[in-house]
C-alpha cells in the first residue's frame, strides 16, 4: 500500500512539474481560511485545482476565474500522501510559495550544510541582517534578529537619500549597521567589491575570477559569504557552496524557489568574507545601542544620507515640493513611489 501511495504521489508531482518544474507550497493561512478548515496543513503542496494541474500562482488565479460551480476540489500532496479536499468557491485563504525541484549536485560540489532559509514575512525583513541572523544560528550564540537590529543600531536608524533612492533602507549605506553588528558579534571579515559595480570601485575592485576565488576559499574554510545581487534584485543573501569549479554558486536569498539551496543567477558585486569568530560579550553592547540610537537621531548626515530627525524633515520637504512632481516622468514617479514605500 505504501509503495502504491508513493507511486501515485510521484506521478502527480512529476505530471505537475514536468513543464515548468514548479509546485505551489502552502506556507500559512489567513484567519478563517477555508483550505485550513478543510484539512490542509502548512507544508502541503497544491497539485490540482478542480482537476486542473496548477504549478504557479498566476495559473491558480486564472483557474479560479473560470470556475462556475459552488464547490471546488483541491488536490494536495503531503509528504507521500495525495488527498482531495472540497472547499467553497472563492478565496482559499492560504499563503502560497512557488517552489521547484532542487538543483542537481555535481560530484565536485562543496557545500556548507545547515544554513536556514531567508524570506519576506518570516521576521527578517532587512536582507543583510537576515543573513547575519542565519550566521548566528549556525556559528554564534543564536542572537535573535530583533537583538541584531538593536545591537547594530538599525532599529533606531532613519535614513533618507534625496530623490527617494531605494538604497536608503540598506543596512550597509550611510551609518553602516551591517559592519557594526558583525564587529559586535565577534566576526572577523573582509569586504570586497567587484570592478563592475561602479566607477568608484573600477580600479580597486576584483575581477569576476578573483571574486569567485575569494568565495571558494571561504566555502572551503567552512564559512558562507554574505553577498548582494545574487537573484533578481540587489538584496543581500548568503553563498553556501559552489560546483563546476565555481561557475555555479549555491545560495540562500529572499527569492529562492527551491527547498534546498538555490543557484545564483548573477555574480555578486559586493561580498563579505568571514574569516573567523571570537566569543562576543554583548552586555556592554546592549547598553551602547542606546548611545547609538541617540547619535543616529541627532546626527544630520552620514555620507549622502540624511539621518534621524533631519531625514524626516528632508523627506517631508521633498514630498511637499509640488513643482518637482508637476513634470516628472511616469516611470520615474513609479520608482519614487516604490522607494517611498520601501523607506517607510
Amino acid at each position: 500500500m505504501l509503495v502504491l501511495l508513493l507511486c501515485i504521489a510521484l506521478s502527480y508531482a512529476l505530471e505537475n512539474t514536468k513543464d515548468e518544474d514548479m509546485m505551489l507550497k502552502i506556507t500559512g493561512f489567513t484567519e478563517n481560511s477555508v483550505l485550513d478548515k478543510a484539512g490542509a496543513e502548512v507544508g502541503d503542496y497544491i497539485l490540482r485545482y478542480n482537476g486542473n494541474i496548477v504549478h504557479k500562482i498566476s495559473k491558480l488565479s486564472e483557474l479560479k476565474e473560470q470556475v462556475n460551480s459552488n464547490q471546488i476540489q483541491i488536490t494536495i500532496l503531503r509528504e507521500i500522501i495525495v488527498q482531495v479536499l472540497t472547499v467553497p468557491r472563492g478565496q482559499l485563504g492560504a499563503y502560497l510559495m512557488e517552489v521547484k525541484q532542487d538543483h542537481k549536485i555535481e560530484q565536485d560540489a562543496v557545500i556548507i550544510a545547515g544554513i536556514g532559509k531567508l524570506g519576506w514575512g518570516i521576521g527578517m525583513e532587512n536582507s543583510f541582517h537576515g543573513c547575519v541572523t542565519l550566521l548566528e544560528e549556525k556559528y554564534g550564540d543564536k542572537t535573535s534578529y530583533t537583538d541584531i537590529l538593536g545591537l547594530s543600531g538599525y532599529a533606531f536608524r532613519n535614513h533618507f537619500f534625496d530623490c527617494w533612492c531605494p538604497s536608503s533602507p540598506d543596512a550597509t549605506v550611510g551609518y553602516n549597521t551591517g559592519e557594526k553588528v558583525l564587529e559586535v558579534l565577534g566576526y572577523k571579515y573582509y569586504v570586497y567589491h567587484s570592478v563592475n559595480e561602479n566607477e568608484q570601485f573600477s580600479k580597486a575592485g576584483l575581477t569576476t575570477h578573483e571574486m569567485t576565488e575569494k568565495i571558494k576559499k571561504s566555502i572551503d574554510n567552512g564559512y558562507p559569504v554574505i553577498a548582494i545581487d545574487l537573484i533578481e534584485v540587489p538584496e543581500w543573501g548568503l553563498i553556501t557552496g559552489y560546483q563546476k569549479a565555481g561557475k555555479e554558486l549555491f545560495c540562500r536569498t529572499y527569492y529562492d524557489k527551491t527547498e534546498g539551496y538555490e543557484i545564483a543567477q548573477k555574480n555578486p558585486w559586493i561580498i563579505f568574507v568571514i574569516e573567523g569568530k571570537k566569543k562576543a560579550k554583548l552586555k556592554k553592547s546592549y547598553k551602547n545601542s542606546l548611545e547609538i540610537a541617540k547619535e543616529l537621531y541627532t546626527s544630520e548626515k552620514y555620507d549622502n544620507y540624511f539621518s534621524g530627525i533631519k531625514a524626516t524633515e528632508e523627506w517631508i520637504k521633498a514630498l511637499e515640493d509640488k513643482m518637482f512632481f508637476k513634470d516628472i516622468e511616469p516611470d520615474k514617479f513609479a520608482e519614487m513611489k516604490h522607494a517611498n514605500w520601501w523607506i517607510y
